[in-house]
C-alpha cells in the first residue's frame, strides 16, 4: 500500500482519534486513479465524511472529532493534478487539534480489480444458485432408452467415484 496513490474513501487513523475515518476529496472533482478522485496535498480542513475519528483524546475530557487538516507531508512530487501533489499510501496529515503527522492511512481506499481467472472462479461457485440445475458434481453415465428405441448416452464431466464402470438406465414411455 506505502506505493499506491490515496483516492476517495480511504481509510485514515489518527493517533488521538477512537475509530478510523474515511477520508473524503474535497479539492479534486475531475482525476481519477482506479475509478475513484484522486487525494491531493490541497485536500484539507474537514475531510472526513460522517463524525471524522468520533472522538479527539488530545485533550481531557475527550471531545468530538472535528478534524481540520493544515498540512500533508510525504505527497509524490512527480505528478502534479490541478497544480498539487498527489497523496501517497506513506503520506502523513496534521491536523491543527493534535500533532505533526498524526494521521496515516490504514488502506489506499483503492479496490482491486479481479484477474479474469478469478471472476470465471466466483461465476463457477455461483452458478449453482442462478441455475440449480446446471450442477458438475461427479454423476454416473446414464443411458436415455425411448419409446421410440432411441437411445442417448450421457456423460457426466466427472465420474462418482467407484461407478467408473456402472451404468444407470432411464427408461421413457410413449
Amino acid at each position: 500500500m506505502k506505493d499506491e496513490y490515496i483516492v476517495n474513501r480511504a481509510i485514515c487513523q489518527c493517533k488521538f482519534g477512537s475509530t478510523p475515518g474515511f477520508l473524503k476529496v474535497t479539492d479534486n472533482q475531475a482525476i481519477c486513479m482506479n475509478g475513484k478522485l484522486a487525494a491531493t496535498d490541497k485536500t484539507l480542513g474537514n475531510v472526513f465524511e460522517g463524525a471524522g475519528f468520533t472522538m479527539c483524546k488530545k485533550s481531557w475530557p475527550p471531545k468530538p472529532c472535528v478534524p481540520a487538516f493544515v498540512s500533508w507531508a510525504g505527497a509524490y512530487d512527480g505528478v502534479s493534478i490541478n497544480g498539487s501533489s498527489p497523496l501517497l499510501g506513506t503520506s502523513k496529515g496534521t491536523c491543527v487539534m493534535g500533532c505533526t503527522d498524526c494521521i496515516s492511512f490504514q488502506t489506499s481506499g483503492q479496490i482491486p480489480i479481479p484477474s479474469e481467472r478469478q471472476v470465471m472462479k466466483s461465476a463457477m461457485a455461483l452458478r449453482n444458485d442462478i441455475n440449480p440445475l446446471a450442477v458438475d458434481e461427479p454423476s454416473i453415465v446414464t443411458y436415455h432408452i425411448y419409446w421410440d428405441g432411441r437411445i442417448e448416452k450421457h456423460i457426466p464431466k466427472a465420474i462418482q467415484k467407484g461407478y467408473e464402470d456402472k451404468y444407470k438406465y432411464v427408461y421413457h414411455k410413449k
